[in-house]
């Protein structure tokens, strides 16, 4: 498939830059890999605040509440991909 050079979903945004859908070398569009590096980003934060809530014995519970949070965060983006994203072929 061919892509227009000018087209508003795979050539440039309306500022002119990169438009996000841009196709990547990968063939996964480069606005779902970026979500998926922030998916990862969120699971590293998430295990960080359980470290932390063992590491500190005063605030346990609110630490493991927000890492929760941050885990279903994560959660709710990779079943955007999964639904929204390129279907695998």
């Amino acid at each position: 498939m061919k892509i227009a050079a000018g087209s508003a979903r795979y050539g440039r945004g309306r500022e002119g830059g990169p438009c996000r859908t841009a196709p990547s070398l990968s063939g996964v569009p480069m606005l779902f890999q970026a979500i998926l590096r922030e998916v990862d980003q969120l699971h590293n934060a998430s295990t960080r605040l359980e470290a932390l809530a063992e590491q500190h014995p005063l605030v346990p519970e609110p630490l493991i509440t927000i890492a929760g949070s941050v885990r279903n965060a994560a959660t709710v983006l990779e079943v955007l991909i999964a639904t929204k994203g390129p279907k695998p072929i």
